[in-house]
C-alpha cells in the first residue's frame, strides 16, 4: 500500500476517535463514578472542619449543601440538585456530607461535627450560595428560595 494512503488512513482513524472524545470531554459536566455530574463535589463534613475556599471556584456560582443520606428532606432534594447541575453546568455544587456511618451503613447525622459549629446551622438540609467572586450571597431560607427560583426556571420544581 502506498505510504501516503497509509498515513491518510492512520490520520482518519485517529480523528474518528479523537473528535467524539473531544466533544464528550467539552461538556464540563460528565458523570463521575457516583453518578453525579462533574460539577458536583461530595465532601466529608462529619469529622472535621472544612476549608470552603478550597471548593469555591472563581467565575462560577457555588451552592453548598450540608446534607446526610439519613435525612429524608435531603434525599428528596438530591435528584433536583443533580438535575439542576446537569442543566446548568456553570454552577458548582458542593455537598458536605454530615452522615454517621457505622458498619458500612448510614445511621444518622453527626450534630457534633466541627462543621456544625463552624457554619452555625441547626438543621439540614442547609444551603449556602456563593457568587462568581466567592462571596456568600444567600444562606438558610434565602438560599432555599433562590434554589427553588432556579429549579422553577429550569422546569425542575413541582408541588410535592
Amino acid at each position: 500500500m502506498n505510504k501516503r494512503i497509509q498515513i491518510a488512513l492512520y490520520a482518519l482513524s485517529i480523528a474518528a476517535i479523537a473528535v467524539p472524545c473531544f466533544i464528550l470531554a467539552d461538556t464540563g459536566a460528565a458523570d463521575d463514578e457516583t453518578g453525579h455530574p462533574g460539577n458536583i463535589r461530595v465532601v466529608d463534613g462529619s469529622r472535621s472542619e472544612i476549608t470552603l475556599a478550597d471548593y469555591l471556584q472563581e467565575g462560577h456560582t457555588t451552592i453548598v449543601d450540608f446534607y446526610s443520606d439519613a435525612c429524608p428532606p435531603c434525599r428528596a432534594i438530591e435528584p433536583k440538585l443533580t438535575a439542576l447541575a446537569r442543566k446548568r453546568p456553570e454552577l458548582r455544587i458542593v455537598k458536605v456530607d454530615m452522615g454517621v456511618i457505622k458498619k458500612g451503613r448510614r445511621i444518622g447525622i453527626n450534630w457534633r461535627a466541627p462543621v456544625v459549629e463552624q457554619f452555625g446551622f441547626r438543621s439540614i438540609p442547609h444551603f449556602r450560595i456563593y457568587d462568581e467572586g466567592a462571596k456568600r450571597t444567600h444562606t438558610g431560607p434565602e438560599a432555599v428560595d433562590q434554589l427553588f427560583e432556579w429549579l422553577e426556571a429550569e422546569g425542575l420544581a413541582d408541588d410535592s
